[in-house]
């Protein structure tokens, strides 16, 4: 910690004289730097990093919550259309691929593939620093088939009631914070408590 030295200085209406000084002179406190040098273990670093992105990704869903019940976008054809593709996406071949053009799905698992390069450990992981593995990806296909399913359903029941398109993907991103963590992980999806104050 570094202390910083404040000298006041004051006008008088007093007429100045001129005579030396007999105080002592006072050497002004300068601020130091400190360096300091941290290694973190390649786990460590992976965990700060995935924890950065989410917090990031937290702050985009808090957004496009926002986004989805505005008076522009609560009913758009685009948000109709960004409905139907992400309640069809096919989440179970880990690639979340969409049934039209309309743009971004996100339902991709998310890999961390930078081990797997020279001079890495070679293991591929997920970004929340998972190993992958053959139970992972069992884990993985029917965690994602039970919320492709869910998300149909929800899907179909909110058609039915002609529920606003912006208001059905709002739905969707709770269902989405309502699965398992280490599935949210897996897709790099917050859970909903991170931004319930935007619903």
């Amino acid at each position: 910690m570094s202390t910083i030295n404040f000298i006041a200085t004051t006008q008088s209406s007093n007429p100045v004289t001129t005579r030396k000084s007999t105080a002592q002179p006072v050497a002004a406190a300068q601020p130091t730097a400190n360096t300091v040098n941290v290694t973190i273990s390649s786990d460590a670093a992976r965990r700060a990093n995935y924890e950065q992105r989410m917090a990031e990704i937290a702050v985009g869903y808090t957004q496009m919550r926002a986004n989805n019940i505005s008076a522009s976008n609560l009913t758009s054809p685009a948000a109709a259309q960004f409905a139907y593709d992400f309640a069809h996406a096919n989440f179970a071949d880990g690639m979340g691929s969409e049934t039209s053009g309309s743009g971004l799905v996100n339902s991709a698992v998310s890999y961390d593939i930078s081990q797997t390069l020279p001079p890495g450990d070679g293991i591929l992981r997920y970004s929340s620093g998972e190993t992958v593995t053959p139970e992972s990806q069992a884990y993985w296909k029917q965690q994602a088939t039970s919320f492709h399913n869910d998300l149909l359903k929800l899907y179909n029941a909110e058609v039915a009631k002609k529920t606003p398109p912006g208001e059905m993907l709002n739905k969707f991103l709770d269902l989405q914070g309502q699965q398992p963590e280490r599935f949210r992980s897996m897709m790099m999806w917050p859970p909903a408590t991170d931004f319930a104050n935007n619903k």
